[in-house]
């Protein structure tokens, strides 16, 4: 379950995540069931919102940037 995740990746010794989604995963409540999951477990966490369907090279290569520049 979506509630779990932060208990989960605290099991596996996770401390830090990067959270790629959609406007529509926002939009259903998901993301907010993520994060509060997170922070409930002390995982910090990094959001990437800017996924769309068939996403071009740039938005990927974007994603991938911001991944490395925060250590996720």
């Amino acid at each position: 379950c979506v509630a779990q995740i932060g208990e989960l990746l605290n099991t596996l010794g996770y401390r830090k995540t990067f959270l790629v989604f959609d406007q529509g995963m926002r939009k259903a409540g998901i993301i907010d069931i993520v994060e509060t999951s997170l922070r409930m477990a002390n995982i910090d966490f990094v959001e990437f919102d800017k996924v769309q369907a068939e996403p071009p090279s740039e938005i990927i290569e974007s994603g991938a940037a911001l991944c490395r520049e925060l250590e996720c």
